[in-house]
């Protein structure tokens, strides 16, 4: 290749950088706009939205309408700060699952037809004496965790709150968070963190 076409080369290599910079940093505010116009509409409302995860492969169809998982979290805003350049903090409570049954709007974000879908209920006595065994499982094994968040909730909530909470602070990847979220039964729920929680290395004897 002489200078000549290897500086077009090179050129156009640069073009193309550009190019993808550019339409990723479009991306990136097309977003944050949906993201801002979401949480602006929920508190203006009832301060509810739905939460989902994007299933695998979504990055090709990003700017369109990606696959999501159908089952999903209502959450509600407890607090919100909103900050200098129109973002915002949130503490946001999760309250119940939902499966989607449709969408039905797209602009300017998605909207769905959803129906409710509680946990399996338990016995009282079996929930109870799994939240101990899963509060003591947390306290013991979280610390062992890397890069672990913490759980203020072990000390103060019944059973699903605490699964809820702990498969949000959980450092695992999203996709296993997200088969925790869709398990019904409620026990079986609880043991399949716990098992998530001793993957960590056994804490030493004091």
């Amino acid at each position: 290749m002489d200078l000549t076409a290897r500086r077009r080369a090179e050129q156009a290599r640069a073009e193309l950088l550009l190019e993808q910079a550019a339409r990723s940093q479009a991306e990136r505010d097309a977003d944050r706009l949906r993201t801002l116009q979401t949480i602006s509409d929920a508190l203006e409302s009832d301060q509810r939205f739905g939460i989902v995860l994007l299933r695998p492969g979504w990055q090709a169809d990003y700017q369109g309408t990606p696959a999501v998982h159908r089952c999903g979290t209502l959450g509600t805003i407890e607090q919100v700060v909103t900050l200098e350049d129109g973002r915002y903090n949130l503490l946001v409570r999760g309250d119940v699952r939902f499966r989607i049954l449709d969408e039905v709007m797209r602009d300017p974000y998605r909207t769905a037809r959803v129906v409710a879908q509680p946990q399996i209920a338990a016995a009282s006595e079996d929930t109870y004496a799994q939240r101990e065994w899963l509060a003591d499982l947390a306290k013991q094994y979280l610390q062992f965790l890397p890069n672990q968040m913490p759980v203020p909730e072990i000390e103060t909530v019944g059973l699903e709150p605490l699964t809820n909470a702990l498969i949000m602070s959980l450092n695992v990847e999203s996709e296993q968070k997200q088969k925790l979220l869709e398990v019904d039964d409620i026990i079986e729920r609880a043991e399949q963190i716990g098992t998530e929680l001793t993957r960590s290395p056994a804490p030493s004897p004091a």
